[in-house]
């Protein structure tokens, strides 16, 4: 379930809610307060099929979303669990992008309730190469240029980083300078956790399987910032 904790005016004292949505496996948050108080999580059971639940009052109520996050039966791809809701850019404030295992991208245009595929990444032509960690084939991680939505950044675990100019019509892989681990089908990029830079958005910093490292423009390439930490390994 979701636990949820509030503070007083100080933070000082912080007061639990919940859990809400008892018995779900919560794979993934997000609090937007762009419409009020509401909550959206991504959850998922062993005996039914991954879904959003949407609270508009700050957790105290929630309902499933109209429409379900499906790939249609002829893609052969199975939506397993939703790893990541994350909001537009502050122009888009209707809009929601959510990253799903096996590994793919779907868009709302109006707040949630409908979701459609990014096809461009979904069905990229490297697909086919993509190779599952031991967690599965997640796409974890999506950042949105904020002042251009055209540009966004997604993670998959073992794919790696990919780039879109266009809004999500094409991808670049965008692993440049990273270590990669071997798989049956060649060199992996196993990225555990992916961050923007607030002030600008060409810096992004990343971690992954055996590393953690810093890009200055855009992700075109990747410089290692280890020293003086205990470990390579980031999550």
């Amino acid at each position: 379930g979701l636990l949820q904790y509030l503070p007083d005016a100080t933070r000082q004292i912080w007061q639990m809610d919940g859990p809400f949505l008892a018995g779900w496996s919560i794979d993934s948050v997000l609090g937007d307060s762009r419409h009020g108080q509401r909550i959206f999580a991504g959850i998922s059971h062993p005996t039914d099929a991954p879904t959003i639940r949407l609270s508009e009052d700050g957790g105290a109520t929630w309902a499933p979303l109209p429409h379900e996050l499906h790939y249609p039966p002829a893609s052969g791809l199975t939506v397993r669990r939703i790893w990541q809701i994350t909001p537009g850019a502050p122009s888009q404030p209707d809009t929601y992008y959510a990253g799903v295992d096996e590994a793919g991208l779907f868009v709302s245009q109006d707040r949630g309730l409908s979701w459609q595929e990014v096809m461009g990444l979904n069905r990229h032509p490297a697909r086919a190469q993509w190779r599952a960690s031991r967690g599965g084939l997640t796409l974890h991680g999506i950042l949105i240029d904020p002042t251009n939505p055209q540009r966004l950044w997604v993670a998959i675990a073992s794919a790696g980083i990919l780039r879109s100019e266009d809004g999500g019509a094409h991808w670049q892989a965008c692993n440049d300078g990273l270590r990669s681990f071997a798989t049956a089908a060649g060199a992996g990029y196993l990225v555990h956790k992916l961050a923007q830079d607030p002030h600008d958005p060409n810096v992004l910093y990343l971690q992954n399987i055996d590393g953690v490292y810093c890009t200055r423009d855009g992700a075109a390439s990747w410089q290692i910032i280890e020293e003086g930490l205990p470990s390579t390994f980031g999550f």
